[in-house]
């Protein structure tokens, strides 16, 4: 099974980024596994609908896909109530990854709102039923707060005036001043410029170890169909101390897309960025691209650490210094069950 799903990440790729692909060229297809990696990284509507183009039929996919096709309708409708309900509570908000992969859509629903206190959450939750979920001491540290909404299967978290690994970035203002409108669906919601998109994306993605397919699709198209203003990127990315996880984040990209297409996606002025060098290599493994996330994560960590060291940026710094006291009870905790198999 694992060998079949070597191909599927660029074979997905290819479909979705409009590679005319003839439906012999899948004739090979095991559909079970084709399902195990769409559904993992958030193309599996958006994958059957190109299935169907090239006249392609697999019950199994199509059945998975109408029915996570009306979940995301309903978790569409009740995100529209939420930005309803911070419109009357007058709450600055956006919504940072909601729409860019609809009919798809993330496991959760990130809302970023421009309050840096948890007292807004009342009026925005009014009348949805929200139960919290018990914050923990990274929650109280990076103002993030999550509920659980009665007739919905995801989560919702809450990101109060700040992103990054720890909360250590005040940028939520600033991307609802840049934001667009977008209307899915018939609801009018307020997401990223492509610029905010492309740093959020890169600064989040760098922290897993893996890259999904839905990201990889919309940082292609980010790069295909705008008009990127990079002295705004570099701007911010080097505000933010992050030049090097942008970087190899697009040489990650980059080192895919040349895979699944021959050809380079980056320009040659944004290879030069940090991170392009020594990347480490790429490999499509168990339905996802991984990288070594110890080696890049701890690089990038310890970039942003001492960006804000040189910078003499204090409140970041002594942010990021908790992340081994936050990330300590976690090791212990896997020492203690590797101990005791």
């Amino acid at each position: 099974m694992v060998a079949q799903r070597q191909s599927y990440g660029s074979l997905i790729l290819r479909w979705l980024l409009g590679d005319t692909l003839e439906g012999g060229a899948t004739r090979d297809v095991a559909w079970a596994e084709l399902l195990y990696v769409a559904v993992r990284n958030g193309v599996l509507i958006r994958t059957v609908d190109k299935l169907q183009t090239i006249g392609l039929a697999s019950p199994l996919l199509y059945s998975a896909a109408k029915e996570m096709r009306t979940r995301n309708q309903t978790k569409l409708a009740l995100i529209a109530r939420i930005a309803k309900r911070c419109v009357e509570s007058k709450t600055a908000f956006i919504f940072p990854n909601v729409v860019q992969n609809y009919p798809d859509m993330g496991r959760d629903i990130d809302l970023y709102v421009a309050a840096q206190t948890t007292d807004v959450d009342k009026a925005i939750l009014s009348g949805l039923s929200a139960t919290p979920v018990k914050r923990n001491l990274r929650n109280r540290i990076d103002g993030t707060a999550t509920y659980r909404l009665a007739g919905c299967d995801s989560l919702l978290d809450i990101h109060h005036g700040r992103v990054g690994l720890l909360g250590e970035h005040k940028l939520i203002g600033q991307m609802i001043g840049n934001g667009r409108l977008m209307t899915v669906e018939g609801a009018e919601l307020l997401v990223p410029s492509p610029e905010d998109q492309l740093i959020l994306q890169a600064q989040k993605a760098i922290q897993r170890s893996c890259l999904r397919l839905s990201d990889l699709v919309t940082t292609v198209r980010l790069f295909r169909e705008e008009t990127l203003d990079w002295n705004y990127i570099q701007r911010t990315v080097r505000s933010l101390g992050i030049s090097y996880d942008l970087g190899c984040y697009l040489h990650l990209v980059d080192q895919i897309y040349r895979e699944a297409f021959k050809e380079t996606l980056l320009p040659q002025y944004v290879k030069s960025f940090p991170g392009s060098k020594k990347i480490a290599a790429v490999e499509f493994r168990d339905g996802f691209y991984r990288y070594p996330r110890l080696r890049i994560g701890s690089t990038c960590y310890a970039n942003r650490f001492w960006s804000a060291l040189r910078s003499e940026n204090w409140t970041v710094a002594s942010r990021l210094s908790l992340l081994p006291l936050i990330a300590l009870p976690r090791i212990v905790r896997r020492i203690r069950i590797s101990s005791s198999v």
